[in-house]
């Protein structure tokens, strides 16, 4: 009887060594997944980034434009008007 009790817990024991294994062998592939999900994270972040400072700058640069539009708008209305009232 002692023999049989002996045998179980030695297999409970190597049972229980695989498993331990198995789960560092998860444990190994779910760090090295999370690794990889962080670098596509900061990827994603900097890509972001990046496309928001563009947008920021290319509104700046409309905003610019559309003031010397206008200052040219203004410039020409005048420039058309001097003839008219030089002649008064």
């Amino acid at each position: 009887m002692k023999d049989e009790n002996i045998e179980d817990v030695e297999f409970e024991q190597v049972e229980e060594i695989q498993d331990e294994a198995s789960l560092k062998d998860k444990l190994k592939d779910l760090r090295l997944k999370l690794k990889e999900k962080e670098i596509e994270s900061k990827t994603n972040l900097d890509g972001w980034q990046r496309a928001r400072a563009e947008l920021i700058n290319k509104e700046k640069q409309l905003a610019t434009e559309k003031l010397d539009i206008y200052r040219n708008a203004a410039v020409n209305i005048v420039e058309d008007l001097m003839p008219v009232l030089d002649s008064f």
